[in-house]
């Protein structure tokens, strides 16, 4: 019950959070405002970790925490600045528990407005929350006023937290498919005519990573009757959606589901001769994952 609570609460905060509006009371302009109080969306600029967020939970408060547990939130933003006062929001989040997704993956692009000293948020239901804002250094917290006139919303976070961190590296975007898969019944290599129980099959994988590293991997595996591959017996595919975090081009986390499956994988990246090999250095569901996940995935640009 309160796992889910929070994660509906989570989704519309962030949601709130991501349709940020100025709601000035003087009828001024919120750009001018904020350069008279020498903030500027510059300021804000860069990429920020969901460090915690604080919710209210059936009278008491909750606290979700970057790789906390049992439960735990993972999600970063990215700020562009457009003018002064405005600024392009690109924001991800998602709910953990033991390590594995709980909720739906959320990504957004959002435009913000900056006041002085707070944010006005406004979400898509039209419910109001007013934040103050507190800027040092590259850490920012977003702190509930419940005596602004202008809250509306119901149950509004009482506290955000993030902190700016060195940008994710990229070196995973783009498109990819399968040269070989390893785990611990073998190597099958890929889109090869391979024998196994007394048949022949072939592994086609595709995988889809964007700048901000949300993944999608589709895998076909066809069965054939003979050894050349040919006569087509069975095709079945299988898509993962995910989350993902490369750090310094050489380190890569991803959070995945397929259908109800759940997983955490961690890679070391290296390049060679065209091709990206990814090498588990650890997983989640232990055990099962010891087994079951790859100890190396080589992929190549198609």
């Amino acid at each position: 019950m309160l796992l889910s609570s929070i994660m509906m609460a989570t989704r519309a905060v962030l949601a709130g959070l991501l349709t940020l509006s100025a709601c000035g009371d003087d009828g001024g302009s919120p750009n001018d405002a904020a350069v008279d109080a020498g903030i500027t969306a510059t300021d804000v600029e860069g990429t920020w970790l969901m460090a915690s967020l604080t919710l209210p939970d059936q009278g008491t408060l909750v606290t979700l925490l970057r790789d906390g547990m049992p439960q735990g939130l993972r999600g970063d933003v990215v700020v562009t600045a457009t003018g002064a006062a405005t600024a392009t929001l690109r924001v991800r989040q998602a709910i953990l528990m033991d390590g594995l997704l709980a909720s739906d993956i959320d990504a957004f692009d959002i435009p913000v407005v900056l006041e002085p000293d707070r944010w006005i948020l406004t979400e898509p239901e039209g419910g109001v929350m007013v934040f103050t804002m507190a800027l040092t250094g590259d850490h920012l917290v977003l702190t509930l006023d419940p005596d602004d006139p202008r809250v509306t919303a119901t149950d509004p976070p009482h506290a955000i937290v993030l902190d700016r961190v060195t940008p994710w590296t990229t070196t995973t975007a783009g498109e990819w498919v399968l040269v070989s898969l390893t785990n611990a019944s073998g190597t099958i290599p890929g889109d090869v005519c391979t024998a196994a129980g007394g048949g022949w099959f072939k592994v086609h994988m595709a995988i889809t990573i964007s700048d901000r590293q949300m993944f999608e991997r589709v895998m076909t595996t066809t069965s054939y009757s003979d050894d050349t591959c040919t006569t087509l017996v069975n095709t079945q595919t299988s898509a993962q959606l995910g989350y993902g975090e490369e750090e310094g081009g050489n380190v890569l986390r991803i959070w995945g589901v397929e259908d109800d499956n759940e997983e955490y994988l961690a890679f070391a990246l290296s390049q060679a001769s065209g091709a990206l090999t990814l090498t588990r250095t650890a997983c989640l569901p232990q055990p099962a994952c010891e087994d079951e996940a790859p100890t190396s995935v080589v992929v190549r640009r198609p």
